[in-house]
């Protein structure tokens, strides 16, 4: 049986002996066992940290792929402005240009 507490000088805290260990071939395989399904457990926390770890990537992959197609659209967009912001400049341009010839030719 377990020996008796011993009382230890601070308040609160009782130091107990050790007690006897049982070392029968059950409780040995209890043990193995019990030390094969801690080590599974170990295996699968990071399996599941990788796994989690590889969907982040994955996600963070999609969407940069995802806002460089968005980029390249809105620069398709904004070239085509300019292409035909340039070609409305270019008709004032000459609308502008008659008019000012117009005003500088002297009348004789």
């Amino acid at each position: 049986m377990n020996e008796p507490s011993i009382q230890s000088p601070h308040r609160g805290v009782a130091l107990r002996l050790r007690r006897r260990r049982f070392d029968g071939p059950i409780v040995r395989e209890i043990r193995a066992g019990l030390a094969s399904i801690v080590a599974e457990v170990r295996r699968m926390v990071a399996r599941v940290s990788l796994q989690c770890e590889l969907s982040g990537i994955e996600r963070q992959e999609k969407r940069a792929v995802r806002e460089v197609h968005w980029l390249r659209h809105e620069l398709t967009q904004q070239e085509r402005n300019l292409d035909w912001l340039q070609i409305e400049y270019r008709a004032r341009r000459e609308v502008l240009t008659a008019r000012l010839e117009q005003l500088v030719k002297v009348p004789q």
